[in-house]
This record gives structure tokens, sequence and C-alpha cells, in this order.
């Protein structure tokens, strides 16, 4: 990354700290008893794993329209693999740990959040994640063949998203419904709507914006140095 690029980098990453923060506290207000299962440590760089997943599909549309179609090579959707698994496994850690450390205290406050979600059906939901979320994206991020492939990344890329919703799904809503799973259309509506509204503004703010740094004096260097470390000509990856 080039110093003309790097400029916005810090105020943009402090904004989306903010709206993590953010996000956290109003998740903490809805669900008073997720003090110890649901800590700031574990969940904020939780929160900011959607924001890392979407731009595997989004550089996977970009990299076969010009001008990145010439740039993006399969050793770059190598590493995005990579990343991703590392990302698949610090998840599974976090959840684990916070399990095993509620477990161990075994604390009246803080077991009452996880019986609500292992006593009753909402145990499946919970399967579910350790199989969608964990297993299936690791044994999946294992083969070499699927991260070099475009389509391959995409497809695990957006498996996750998918299954982050339905984790935050069920980090709130037993709370709510201690019975058992309640599903309301509007569970379904309200992502749905929200994430199409979020969605049409990005790719009208993409529009409008340069993909490359077509004036940065240091950007053919560095583009250099780019395909000769991936050790691949441009264009092999689709």
């Amino acid at each position: 990354m080039t110093a003309l690029e790097t400029r916005p980098s810090a105020p943009a990453i402090t904004r989306l700290t903010h709206w993590i923060v953010l996000s956290w506290g109003w998740r903490r207000a809805l669900v008073a008893t997720a003090a110890g299962a649901c800590s700031a440590l574990a969940m904020a760089p939780v929160d900011a794993w959607p924001v890392l997943f979407f731009t595997f599909p989004v550089l996977v549309w970009l990299s076969r329209r010009p001008p990145l179609d010439r740039i993006v090579v399969a050793s770059h959707f190598h590493d995005l693999g990579n990343l991703l698994l590392a990302f698949v496994m610090l998840w599974a850690y976090f959840s684990f740990s916070q399990y095993l450390i509620i477990w161990a205290g075994n604390l009246p406050q803080e077991i009452s959040w996880y019986l609500h979600r292992t006593e009753t059906s909402w145990h499946f939901v919970g399967l579910g994640l350790v199989l969608f979320h964990f297993a299936v994206p690791f044994v999946l991020l294992l083969s070499r063949a699927i991260k070099r492939q475009a389509e391959g990344i995409i497809r695990v890329a957006v498996l996750i998203l998918i299954v982050r919703l339905v984790d935050l799904w069920w980090l709130i809503a037993p709370d709510f419904h201690r019975q058992g799973i309640s599903l309301s259309w509007l569970d379904v509506l309200l992502p749905l709507s929200m994430g199409s509204f979020w969605l049409g503004c990005f790719i009208l703010e993409l529009r409008g914006r340069a993909i490359l740094p077509i004036h940065d004096p240091q950007f053919d260097e560095a583009l250099g140095e780019i395909i000769e470390r991936g050790g691949e000509q441009p264009g092999t990856a689709h």
C-alpha cells in the first residue's frame, strides 16, 4: 500500500471502531445477562469480521473488471483464504473460551445465559453455528485449490456472512424467547432490507471513486513488487 492510499485509513478505522463499540453497547443493553458470555474483548473483533468477509465477494467482482482484471492473481485469493481461515479459528477460540470460563466459574448470573440456549430448542441453532461457522469453513479452507479459486473463496465468505447473522440472532433472541426458537418475519425482513439499502449506498459510493491510485507516483513500483511476489501473471485468477 502506497503513501497516498494510507492517508484516509486512520479516520476510517477510527469510525469503524466507534461503530463496533456502539453496536456492542446496544447489544449489551438488550441482553443484560451477557456480561460474562459476550465480553467486549471477545465480541469487538467478531463484529469487525463481516467487514473483512464482505471484501471477498467485492474483490472477486472487481477482479473481473478493469482495471483490477490486470492486477489480481490467484495468490491474492490464496492469501485472503488463509486470513479467512485464521479468523474462523479465532471465532471458535473466543466462543469456546467464553463457554469454558463460565462453565468453570459456575455462577448463577452467568450460566443462565447458556441455559436459555442449551436446555431449549435453541441448542439446535448452537449446533448449527458450530457446524457452519467453524467445522465446514475450516475443512473447506484447508484446501489449497479452494483458496486459489475465486468461486471457492466467495462461497465460503458468503456462507460465513449468513451464519454471522444467525449468530447475532442466537446471541440476542433467546433472552426474549426463553421457551424455545421463535422466528418472526421481521427477523428476516429487517436484515434483508437494511442490507439491501446499505449495499445500494456502497455501490453508489464505489462508482464515484477511483479503484486504483492512478496519480500516485509510487503506484507502478508498488504494483510491480506485488506481481513479482505473487509469482504469476495478472489475469490467471479467473
